[in-house]
């Protein structure tokens, strides 16, 4: 958790069709809520899970989960 950076264009792709079009908006929420770290590369927007955060990240994916 934290070292892995992913590509905010490479989101979508892991995530069911329908929902696609909702992840761009849920990665600057969650920037902007701290539990993702921006970082700029040379090719684009990169995110990671922000490692001091974790009991914050499991808390929210269980409650996401039981909705």
């Amino acid at each position: 958790m934290g070292r892995k950076t992913y590509s905010v264009d490479d989101l979508p792709k892991s995530i069911p069709k329908h929902l696609r079009g909702k992840a761009k908006d849920a990665a600057e929420e969650l920037i902007s809520e701290g539990l993702l770290i921006p970082k700029q590369t040379g090719y684009g927007l990169h995110v990671s899970l922000d490692p001091q955060r974790k009991a914050d990240i499991d808390k929210l994916i269980k409650d996401v989960l039981n909705e």
